[in-house]
């Protein structure tokens, strides 16, 4: 009986330590899945890492040029409003200017008007001294007919 007590003993510990053994080897091949696993994971982290390192960069190059396109639009802008406020006083100066030309204008018409106004004047002053130089030569050449040829002669 001891000796089958021993023998059941034996088989016990031996059935325990093949478990054992069973389980050490399943948990190794756990643990090697595992790492295997994680290996995996690491090389996907660093996959994934190295992507966001490139998208990173790639979004502030793209921040960059935004912010240089928006710089260049606002200097764009400035400039633009630079040029605008020269326009505008270049604007007021030729319409000071064609302000005075107009002025001018109205002088220089108003003072053709008063030649041509003198010059109908004259005009009719010498209409009224022709006729009283044809009347004066009419006369004299009435009164005196031998000087009618002399004093035509120097009327003309």
């Amino acid at each position: 009986q001891e000796n089958e007590s021993l023998r059941q003993s034996l088989r016990q510990e031996l059935n325990m330590k093949e478990n054992t053994e069973l389980q050490l080897e399943e948990l190794k091949l756990k643990s090697e899945k595992f790492e295997i696993q994680i290996s995996e994971l690491n090389n996907e982290k660093e996959v994934l890492a190295n992507k966001c390192k490139q998208e990173n960069e790639s979004l502030r190059q793209s921040l960059r040029q935004e912010l240089n396109m928006k710089e260049n639009t606002e200097l764009q802008l400035e400039e633009l409003k630079l040029k605008s406020e020269k326009f505008e006083i270049q604007i007021s100066e030729l319409n000071n200017e064609k302000e005075v030309l107009a002025n001018k204008c109205k002088q220089f018409q108003d003072e053709v008007t008063s030649i041509t106004e003198k010059l109908a004047e004259v005009e009719k002053l010498n209409a009224s001294l022709r006729a009283a130089n044809q009347d004066l030569n009419f006369r004299l050449t009435k009164f005196s007919p031998s000087h009618s040829s002399s004093s035509t002669s120097s009327e003309v």
